[in-house]
């Protein structure tokens, strides 16, 4: 899939070129990188995401998403700074897989009585 048709929906805050770069799979744990993917470096509470984007670049990954800009040159990486990089994970999967959830019907029980019986 194309990496255009992945960050419809994503605000990309630093100018890329990116239109015919194909994409294979979208991940965020770097030991899961394989060649053509998309790398989302995520920060969490115990570790940061970006510690790991040169290791997804050597990996094969061939575009990442990150809130800070790794210094260095990766000449064959598509790099592209968003202001949240978790919020744009979500939507990466979303656009990579077809956004699933737009075909999903919710429906909430709500009141005191009868909630477990349904």
């Amino acid at each position: 899939m194309k990496l255009t048709n992945i960050l419809r929906n994503i605000h990309i805050l630093s100018p890329a070129s990116y239109a015919d770069t194909e994409i294979t799979s979208v991940v965020f744990d770097s030991r899961k990188v394989e060649k053509g993917c998309l790398f989302v470096a995520v920060k969490g509470t115990k570790t940061d995401g970006h510690v790991y984007i040169e290791e997804a670049v050597k990996g094969g990954a061939a575009a990442v998403i990150c809130e800070d800009l790794p210094t260095g040159s990766f000449k064959n990486t598509v790099l592209l700074k968003v202001a949240d990089s978790a919020s744009a994970l979500g939507l990466a999967a979303s656009g990579f897989y077809g956004d699933p959830s737009a075909s999903l019907m919710l429906v909430g029980v709500t009141g005191t009585n009868g909630k477990t019986t349904i």
